[in-house]
């Protein structure tokens, strides 16, 4: 048996492939960065028990955000390893999975566009060249994140127009007193900010929100995708929610930049179930 794992810093999805059977689960995000290796576990613990035969699995491929240095692969291996005794454990980057999930093995631009950001060019075998994760605090341009802080400012600053502004207090009922409680006091100010992204493509055909996305999918391709550009030929390929979601502002980036648009999933795990992993 195997169990795949595609994790980012809202949700996590799971599959364990019998055979040819296959059967999907949804947990937390598992992000490393934000929870302790037992925090890990307990959500897997919660979310898989009884599903399943835990000592049946051989193998597990867990690719998630945060899982970008030793400590971080560490905690999410041990958390598993108290899961899976005998199973063999890969755990990487969430951009290996997306690579796994789009690329086919062969070259290509990937970006993970979902809550956070991430992007690399990939040559077919390994990553020679790789933009900065800073997170959400430092970076994650054209993420969730941006795009729900970016709407949060404008909405504070009285730059929406009157009707988007006015739906925006009917939709959440909410301050920015209490916006300030959620960002500076409670876990996961990120998915909590990321959160307010759907509110934007509800009204994508409102100038100023239309404007605010494009701008952030061209920062995203000025401070990362641009600097990782080899030849123009190689394409871009793209996974997570905010990618698909707003695929049509991005394609139009990408055209106005000259970049061969590749693949856009919104859930890896659905490339993941056809890669390599699986002798596919």
């Amino acid at each position: 048996m195997i169990l795949i794992a595609d994790s980012g810093s809202s949700k996590t999805d799971w599959v364990i492939v019998d055979g040819k059977e296959k059967h999907l689960y949804k947990s937390l995000g598992l992000n490393p960065y934000f929870l302790r290796w037992n925090e890990i576990h307990a959500e897997i613990r919660k979310v898989l028990d009884g599903q399943f035969d835990f000592s049946k699995v051989n193998q597990v491929y867990f690719y998630g955000s945060g899982c970008t240095g030793e400590a971080q692969i560490e905690k999410v291996k041990l958390a598993l390893k108290q899961c899976f005794a005998n199973a063999e454990l890969v755990v990487d980057s969430d951009i290996y999975g997306a690579i796994q999930a789009t690329a086919n093995n062969r070259t290509g631009i990937v970006s993970i566009l979902g809550t956070g950001a991430n992007a690399c060019y990939f040559d077919g075998e390994k990553i020679p060249k790789r933009s900065p994760s800073l997170g959400y605090l430092l970076g994650d341009e054209g993420s969730g994140t941006w795009l729900g802080r970016e709407l949060i400012r404008a909405f504070a600053y009285q730059e929406l127009s009157e009707k988007i502004h006015s739906d925006f207090v009917a939709e959440y009922q909410i301050t920015i007193e209490q916006i300030k409680r959620e960002v500076y006091q409670l876990p996961k100010p990120n998915t909590y900010i990321a959160s307010y992204a759907p509110f934007l493509k509800k009204h994508l055909d409102d100038p100023f929100i239309y404007d605010l996305v494009k701008k952030s999918f061209s920062f995203f391709y000025e401070k990362h995708l641009s600097k990782l550009v080899v030849d123009k030929s190689t394409p871009f390929h793209f996974v997570g929610s905010i990618a698909y979601q707003f695929q049509d502002v991005l394609k139009e980036v990408l055209v106005e930049n000259d970049c061969k648009i590749g693949n856009i999933v919104a859930k890896p795990i659905e490339g993941l179930l056809k890669s390599s992993i699986l002798g596919n």
